[in-house]
């Protein structure tokens, strides 16, 4: 019994969490005007002409989870420019630009995950 009551059946049941644990992961694809695709994982530079649109694509690795993609296309990774999975820009200035790209988590749990790529604009 339970407390003095009557002999009886408990049943709790089962509670399955899912456990992602470390840090975010993620890269860049980027898809030119000709359609063809780079990624930050094997580029460090990609080189294109003034006037140019790319697409970019954020990709996110091993979540189940909803993640946020934030987008910065300048010196400093902490000014947002742009969010969403997938960002268009057009680089109408020669030039070098650094494009960021910062996978986070909404709720802080997990670090998030960043990548970078240099884009020369000819």
């Amino acid at each position: 019994g339970f407390f003095g009551d009557a002999t009886g059946v408990f049943y709790i049941g089962e509670i399955r969490t899912l456990s992602e644990g470390g840090a975010l992961q993620g890269y860049m694809a980027i898809q030119n005007t000709f359609g063809s695709v780079f990624t930050s994982r094997r580029q460090e530079r990609l080189s294109i002409a003034s006037g140019d649109e790319l697409i970019f694509f954020g990709v996110a690795e091993n979540v189940s989870t909803p993640v946020e993609y934030r987008w910065s296309f300048g010196d400093d990774p902490s000014q947002v420019d742009g969010t969403g999975q997938v960002v268009r820009r057009r680089f109408p200035k020669r030039g070098n630009y650094t494009v960021h790209l910062t996978i986070a988590d909404p709720l802080g749990v997990r670090p998030p995950a960043t990548a970078k790529i240099q884009i020369q604009v000819n």
